[in-house]
């Protein structure tokens, strides 16, 4: 999307929309070319500008203008490797690809899906469907239900295809450490979290669910960075951490490390393996999709843009290890925010940085080589400043032009058509470019950065290994992409990245304080009225918590506190709950490991919760030991918050979201009062106990599905309900075996949770999360009567369903007002003819005696 700067804080909020232009006839360079498309379709600037830039080759020209005039098609990725992914596929190959194949639409064969041969092991796709279609063909309906329903849980991705292209030049190893410095809205940093935890691929199997890396995603505006947090809680795992920082001033950070075979931990500046800066641009390469950007686009807005870009760029690269890769990216076409901010950060950095030939990876992907030369509009009155400077070079005035005057001639140019034999340029506006940055005025050279300009070692900087993403090459956006790998040869002994260093530190630390505290309890056990005091406080807590439905900001735990105003220069104040670990002491942490039968590979250390007592009251999240070495570090911190690394960053969220309170236990049979939540299945399962997991058929699953609740006795009889009698009351995970069911076949083993009661027991899955797993079992939706598929009904949602009930019931009831005032003044105009119609002839009968009395009188006299 296109991410207009806003006040140099490097925010991508979408200062320019954009859209869709219009065609023009075939040709040449030198060929007449006819403007025939809506003016709100066309941009004069953009096409002069770009037709300049000598970025498209004359004959792909009409075809580069047509493309950028046409909707972008719908695309999608399938998560790599969960159970779903392989299953997914199956489908899409099997079932809506025949499904898709031959349906037609106003007497038109409508394209079905195609996978994107570029993008690994077909988990990527693209539709090109008219959106009429889309909504009136019931195959495409169905399929769109399908999209909406995987992509609510996770299991799908709604993406462009060329936002899917930067994540995969990265080559994301599940023990680097990545920043991702602009992030939001998330969809590239949902790809780096899939690659953190598993290789590109189908295969479940390959699935870590607790790499020893990380994954950091950043975001200045802070509305943009909860957008982060609802984006990575569709893909949870415990080693995502979300922050709202000004990326072109992105803080150093402390981190424990330990160098392999030494017994030391050291605290060290913390380096990324990774780092993607997909950068705020113009986002002319999103002319598809938003209208408004042709209306705004002048040749100005990269050039506004080119010194943060650069910034954010400087700032990734010094924050990248030695040997570390980065990915520049934006998407514009331009090269002044592509070409010209690489060139200029590679000429920054003396040698210790370079472009990366990528053409023989992803062979498929059509890209086009970067440019080593340019043009250049600096700013707008441009030729102002030029002239400016002409005659401080001797020039007299009368061969200057007003801005007014060259606006005005700009838009002649723009109103005259290419008439026959006249040139395609030739009908567009003559743009005031700056030829070199010298030819500006002196003091318009201080303001205008001359990393602008092409210097004349472009090509020694190898700018042909940038790649530039055209959309008449594969019908999609415009995208730019730059390699870049850092060799500066400091620190070698962290060529293996640093995380393995920081788990090794925690390991030695956590060693360390087992051996304090175990010498303190000898010295002096806790006698019963601290214990006492320690539940009180527990007690009072929970009873003011809030629910606390992610670990995101301001999720409601209980603290009574006003948090300090803990900010960054310049940023809104750091309002966050505190990130506290509990103690592995904890009695609600021994329960939860205790019933559950978390193994020694769970560390009861990297539960996390949100308030400045560590004790869980309403959710406990899970992170990565990694995480934790992060979150810890970094001196003290300020008010509630004990650590200083999360002020430094901003952290607004970090884990997964991994037992929830069970607030109906309260039967003195509970022995834990926690729940397994779904979206911690992946990372839990593997780390319990065999002997815990209970397992069932494929029909016993399909009678939790369609039952809500169901009596014990009413379970079908079999292996499950003899184990589920038998288990104590609380929180279980349930093994479905493979199977097949009215015909329906599971081939792979899921993992559900539900949740055993003193009668009764209950499957703990959302409505639509429930609802897509049956329709990926069984075709049809168990739970709902009708066996039709059941959608998240957000808050936004329930909110304009009543506002939009309350503006119906207040129509009606003054469309009933309005008949009542009709009738009475109906009435009333009734009333007042018939009062008019009564006086009238009393009137008339009044007046009929007088002139009878008068004739008496008359004979009488």
């Amino acid at each position: 999307m296109p991410r207009g700067g806003k006040g140099g804080r490097g925010r991508r909020g979408a200062k320019h929309g954009g859209g869709i232009a219009r065609s023009r006839d075939d040709g040449g360079r030198s060929n007449t070319w006819q403007s025939n498309g809506p003016a709100m379709q066309t941009n004069k600037y953009f096409e002069a500008y770009y037709w300049d830039q000598n970025i498209v080759n004359p004959d792909q020209w009409q075809a580069f203008l047509d493309h950028l005039r046409a909707p972008l098609p719908t695309s999608f990725r399938i998560t790599s490797g969960k159970p779903t992914t392989a299953i997914l596929i199956e489908q899409m190959q099997n079932f809506y690809l025949p499904y898709l194949s031959n349906v037609k639409f106003e007497g038109e064969q409508v394209p079905p899906p195609k996978a994107l041969p570029w993008y690994p092991e077909s988990m990527g796709w693209q539709i090109d469907v008219k959106k009429n279609a889309l909504r009136k063909t019931e195959q495409f309906q169905k399929f769109q239900q399908f999209l909406v329903h995987e992509t609510e849980v996770g299991n799908i991705s709604r993406q462009e295809t060329v936002s899917m292209i930067p994540p995969l030049f990265l080559n994301v190893e599940p023990h680097h450490i990545v920043l991702d410095m602009c992030a939001a809205p998330g969809s590239k940093t949902a790809q780096l979290i899939e690659a953190l935890h598993s290789p590109l691929t189908t295969m479940a199997e390959s699935y870590d669910p607790c790499p020893p890396g990380i994954v950091i995603a950043n975001d200045a505006d802070a509305k943009r960075a909860h957008m982060l947090v609802h984006q990575s809680a569709r893909l949870p795992s415990p080693n995502i951490v979300v922050a709202n920082c000004d990326a072109s001033r992105w803080p150093s950070v402390r981190v424990p490390w330990n160098a392999k075979g030494s017994e030391s931990v050291q605290e060290r500046t913390m380096k990324f393996d990774r780092v993607l800066a997909d950068v705020p641009c113009s986002g002319d390469g999103t002319l598809r999709k938003n209208l408004m950007i042709w209306k705004d686009w002048h040749p100005h807005n990269g050039s506004s843009l080119h010194p943060l870009q650069l910034r954010i760029l400087m700032r990734g690269l010094q924050s990248l290890r030695n040997g570390g890769r980065l990915v520049y990216s934006t998407c514009s076409l331009n090269p002044i925010e592509d070409e010209a901010v690489v060139a200029q950060a590679l000429r920054d950095c003396k040698g210790t940085v370079k472009l990366v030939d990528q053409s023989h990876a992803f062979p498929e992907l059509i890209r086009k080589k970067g440019v080593f030369t340019w043009k250049v509009c600096p700013t707008k009155g441009s030729k102002d400043k030029l002239n400016v400077a002409k005659t401080a070079e001797g020039e007299t005035e009368g061969e200057q032009k007003s801005e007014e005057k060259i606006e005005g001639e700009q838009k002649a140019e723009e109103k005259t058509e290419g008439g026959e034999g006249s040139s395609y340029r030739d009908t567009l506006p003559q743009l005031p470019y700056v030829e070199k940055h010298d030819d500006l005025a002196p003091e318009w050279r201080e303001k205008v950065p001359k990393s602008l300009w092409p210097q004349g070692d472009e090509e020694a900087l190898g700018l042909d290994k940038c790649m530039r993403i055209l959309p008449q090459d594969q019908n999609t956006g415009g995208f730019f992409v730059a390699v870049l790998e850092k060799d500066d040869g400091s620190e070698p002994e962290l060529s293996e990245g640093m995380a393995h260093g920081m788990v090794r530190a925690m390991g030695l630390k956590d060693a360390t304080v087992s051996k304090q505290e175990a010498a303190n309890t000898a010295k002096r056990p806790l006698n019963g009225d601290e214990e006492e005091e320690s539940n009180k406080r527990v007690k009072t807590d929970a009873d003011v918590a809030g629910d606390a439905n992610g670990a995101g900001p301001s999720n409601g735990v209980a603290v009574e506190k006003k948090p300090e105003d803990i900010g960054q220069p310049g940023g809104a104040p750091y309002r966050e709950d505190p990130m506290v670990y509990v103690d592995q002491n904890n009695e609600q942490s021994q329960s939860i490991v205790s019933f559950f039968g978390l193994t020694d590979k769970f560390d009861k250390r990297n539960l996390l919760v949100r308030n400045r007592d560590a004790n869980p009251l309403r959710s406990a999240y899970f992170t990565s030991t990694s995480v934790r070495a992060l979150i810890t570090c970094g001196g003290a911190g300020k008010g509630d918050h004990p650590y200083g690394n999360p002020l430094k960053m901003r952290l607004i969220n970090s884990g997964v979201r991994s037992f929830a309170r069970q607030d109906s236990g309260k039967d003195p049979q509970l022995k834990c009062k926690w729940r397994v939540t779904s979206d911690a299945i992946p990372v839990l399962r593997p780390l319990i106990e065999a002997k815990k997991i209970l397992h069932a058929s494929i029909s016993d699953f399909a009678f939790m599905i369609s039952n809500h609740y169901p009596k014990l006795s009413d379970v079908p009889e079999g292996d499950f309900r003899t184990a589920l009698q038998n288990e104590d009351i609380g929180s279980h995970l349930v093994d479905i075996a493979p199977g097949t069911y009215q015909d329906q076949k599971l081939e792979r083993t899921i993992c559900v949770p539900i949740w055993r009661a003193p009668a009764s027991m209950n499957l703990m899955l959302e409505r639509q999360e429930k609802s897509a797993l049956s329709y990926r079992i069984f075709g049809k939706d168990l739970s709902n009567p009708s066996g039709a598929r059941q959608f998240v009904v957000s808050k936004a949602q329930k909110q304009a369903q009543a506002q939009a009930n309350a503006k119906r019931q207040q129509k009606e009831e003054q469309s009933m007002k309005i008949d009542e005032d009709e009738l009475e003044a109906l009435e009333n105009a009734a009333a007042s003819t018939t009062a008019a119609k009564e006086e009238q002839e009393q009137q008339e009968e009044t007046a009929a005696q007088v002139e009878e009395e008068g004739q008496e009188l008359s004979v009488d006299v």
